[in-house]
């Protein structure tokens, strides 16, 4: 994992009234290693989630070049 916080940064917003937690590097790292196959969800749900934004990005991407409108 990286260790720059600097290099990770995320925002959010609430539509309806909601609760958040948050949840330290160290924190989910240990609860990682105390239960595998929780750690494995975790990682799996994350790493599809940003599967979903990096195949949104590239459709804008070509969205925008058959538009040429990047010049």
């Amino acid at each position: 994992m990286r260790d720059n916080p600097a290099l990770r940064s995320a925002s959010a917003v609430a539509h309806t009234a909601c609760g958040l937690a948050t949840l330290s590097r160290a924190a989910l790292v240990g609860l990682a290693e105390r239960d595998a196959g929780l750690g494995y969800r975790i990682a799996r749900n994350a790493l599809s989630a940003l599967g979903d934004q990096i195949r949104s990005t590239n459709q804008k991407i070509r969205f925008f070049a058959d538009a040429n409108l990047f010049g």
